[in-house]
């Protein structure tokens, strides 16, 4: 959980997931793909509900608006979630793309966090 702080203001928008459902169903996948049991039919599993996702946030026009109207400087973007410069574009916006740390930057042999 992120402490509240002056220097920043925390906003949530629904999604389809949070942080216990997304848990779970990243390590579920996560465990199939290790295992050697991870199918065609369930990878496409995953980037149907990254798709759904993004669709919530970029379909939410009143949303979209909202955070127009912020003027952000940056937008960080995770890159396992491609959502996110999908919505830097959207709202004509830099982004810089940071490490989450998990498997993906050790695949690619990048440091986590990245020097």
């Amino acid at each position: 959980e992120i402490p509240p702080s002056s220097h920043y203001r925390l906003q949530r928008y629904p999604g389809l997931f949070n942080t216990t459902t997304s848990d779970e169903f990243l390590q579920s996948k996560m465990r199939s793909i290790f295992s050697g049991s991870q199918t065609a039919l369930e990878l496409f599993d995953i980037l149907d509900h990254y798709s759904k996702n993004c669709d919530m946030v970029v379909g939410n026009k009143k949303l979209l608006h909202a955070l127009k109207k912020e003027k952000f400087d940056l937008l960080l973007v995770d890159p396992n979630e491609m959502c996110g410069f999908v919505i830097a574009h959207l709202l004509g916006i830099k982004y810089a793309v940071f490490s989450t740390g998990l498997w993906y930057p050790a695949e690619v042999g990048a440091p986590a966090p990245l020097a």
